[in-house]
């Protein structure tokens, strides 16, 4: 695995939770809950942080799937989180203008996502186009 985000390590560790992904993306959780442990696919997920955490980021017909990563070691997954469309509450998309900001609630609680249009610096292809389509079927949600 590359040491830093990369392709290769968004699908391996994306398809480690499913594998009929509408889109995946990075992304950087800028705010989060520990009412997310609530959705942890891991027993015990390692110390995860709950602001500006990178993150890799599947969305699939009925799921939001989540691996964050170490923000000292970007190869190493700290947790894995399949949220299901029917539990986030109050769903808001603000574009930017290098990035789409995505707020939500879980359990009445806030997360707050950074989706970067870019992909300068790292080895993920797509992200434009990739994030544009998450942004979309959001919408529909």
């Amino acid at each position: 695995m590359a040491l830093t985000l990369s392709e290769d390590a968004k699908n391996e560790l994306l398809d480690e939770i499913d594998q009929n992904y509408i889109t995946k993306v990075w992304a950087t959780i800028v705010l989060c809950t520990p009412k997310m442990l609530a959705y942890a696919i891991d027993p015990k997920p390692k110390r995860m942080q709950w602001m500006n955490t990178y993150a890799y980021i599947g969305l699939t017909e009925t799921h939001f799937n989540i691996v964050t990563l170490s923000s000292l070691n970007v190869t190493v997954p700290t947790g894995r989180f399949s949220i299901p469309f029917q539990d986030i509450e109050q769903l808001d998309i603000l574009k930017k203008a290098f990035k789409y900001v995505v707020t939500f609630k879980l359990q009445g609680e806030l997360v707050r996502i950074n989706f970067s249009l870019t992909a300068i610096g790292i080895n993920v292809k797509d992200q434009l186009r990739n994030v544009q389509m998450l942004i979309e079927k959001l919408e529909e949600k």
